[in-house]
């Protein structure tokens, strides 16, 4: 059984699925709530969620709809053309289109791309699209988690998940 907290963010993320499904956009969960869907993980902190470029504008207007938007601070690691952070229901959501990371070799970007997502999973009966661990991979070393992209790593290439 899964604890409360997990729950509740599950909910949410159904509830703002359903209205960007409904909205047509094109959008894709990624970072820790990736691994939990994943299996890679048990809990998730954030819902971490990428749109297209082109859908940025109209899923910000749902997400003001759903919560409150929240003040986000600068890290000159990303150059995210859109980042937008969120409480929804007391659930910290990070929404971002034109995802960029600044490594020490330049700029790396990474919009989101219809070929981008993967696989989909399904809470109930709303689709949730799934950004692929190669993507997140490749992120997580850029960012400097070395952890997290090793356990991708790991799990590519032996299947080990923790459920």
């Amino acid at each position: 059984m899964e604890n409360a907290a997990v729950e509740k963010k599950k909910q949410v993320l159904c509830r703002m699925a359903q209205d960007f499904n409904d909205a047509g956009i094109t959008w894709a969960v990624g970072g820790s709530v990736l691994l939990y869907f994943e299996g890679l993980v048990t809990d998730f902190h954030d819902l971490d969620i990428s749109v297209t470029r082109g859908d940025a504008a109209t899923a910000c207007r749902i997400l003001d709809t759903l919560g409150q938007p929240q003040p986000s601070e600068q890290n000159s690691l990303y150059q995210t053309e859109c980042f937008r952070e969120y409480t929804v229901e007391g659930v910290e959501v990070d929404l971002m289109a034109g995802f960029s990371i600044m490594a020490s070799d330049g700029l790396h970007s990474f919009p989101l791309k219809k070929q981008s997502i993967c696989r989909t999973v399904y809470l109930g009966e709303t689709a949730i699209p799934l950004q692929s661990l190669e993507d997140w991979e490749l992120f997580y070393d850029l960012m400097g988690r070395p952890e997290k992209a090793r356990m991708i790593r790991t799990y590519r290439t032996e299947g080990n998940a923790v459920r």
